[in-house]
């Protein structure tokens, strides 16, 4: 279900990351003490969302996209320019999102912009290859490699997902 992502962030878990994984409660603990072993009340996340993330006191979850909620698109009320994540309509969904969770921290940007950059150097690369071929059309496999960016297992595929919507590739 998580990919091996944070929940919130989206950033890479496990063997193939730097980043510690911890299991967080959705609803804390203090918060609703029956929901502490509750499997639809912990999430995967990241050690830096799970530690520094607003209370629930300070900034109530019901106020915020649920990660694990389905019927929510988080990008109806989230986007990026570049790798930087913005409420999308100054969504105030999007906005207590942001802002409980710390999703503009700068280590968070940087992550973001080293996979930007990745995408981006991918893209050239096929643009040149285009342009070799007198301009052909993107092979099926080069429209599913870009496509992979935005596969639930990728690492920061929402960020890819609303980049590639927008841009139309």
């Amino acid at each position: 279900m998580s990919n091996n992502k944070c929940f919130y962030c989206e950033c890479k878990l496990g063997e193939d990351s730097e980043m510690k994984s911890e299991v967080d409660h959705y609803i804390e603990v203090a918060e609703q003490p029956k929901l502490a072993f509750d499997w639809n009340n912990l999430y995967l996340s990241c050690y830096d969302c799970n530690r520094k993330k607003l209370s629930n006191a300070t900034m109530p979850v019901s106020n915020c996209l649920n990660p694990c909620d389905t019927a929510e698109n988080p990008a109806d009320h989230l986007t990026f320019k570049h790798e930087y994540i913005r409420p999308r309509a100054n969504s105030s969904k999007g906005c207590k999102t942001i802002k409980k969770y710390k999703l503009d921290r700068s280590e968070l940007n940087y992550s973001r912009l080293k996979w930007v950059q990745r995408f981006e150097h991918f893209l050239r690369k096929l643009r040149e290859r285009q342009l070799d071929n007198e301009g052909r059309k993107l092979t099926l496999r080069e429209r599913e490699a870009v496509n992979s960016f935005k596969e639930p297992h990728h690492a920061f595929s929402l960020m890819f997902r609303v980049y590639l919507s927008e841009e139309d590739l």
